[in-house]
C-alpha cells in the first residue's frame, strides 16, 4: 500500500493523532474522478473549486510515522476505516 505525507493539522480525530491510529484527513487535490491514487478509503468530496479545478477531499488514513508537523500515512484498511466511521457516527 503506498504511503504519503500530510500535515498534522489535516487529520480530524476525536483523539490526539499518534502512531498507529486512524482518522479522517481533508486535503485539497486536483479535481479528477478517481483522485490521484491516494486518499481512497471512504473518499468523500466535501466541495469543489471549479475556478482552480480542485476538490476538498476527505478520506480515512492510518498514521505510520511522525516528524515535527508532518505525518507519514497510508490509506486505512477496511477494518481501520470501520472503526473511524463508527466513532464519527458516535461523536456526531
Amino acid at each position: 500500500m503506498p504511503t504519503f505525507t500530510i500535515r498534522r493539522k489535516d487529520v480530524e480525530a476525536p483523539w490526539p493523532v499518534a502512531l498507529g491510529l486512524s482518522g479522517r484527513v481533508q486535503q485539497w487535490q486536483a479535481d479528477s474522478e478517481g483522485g490521484n491514487g491516494i486518499l481512497t478509503t471512504d473518499r468523500r468530496i466535501i466541495k469543489r473549486d471549479v475556478v482552480n479545478c480542485r476538490a476538498l477531499v476527505s478520506a480515512v488514513v492510518t498514521v505510520l510515522d511522525e516528524e515535527d508537523d508532518l505525518l507519514t500515512v497510508r490509506d486505512a484498511t477496511d477494518a481501520e476505516a470501520a472503526r473511524v466511521i463508527a466513532a464519527e457516527r458516535t461523536w456526531r
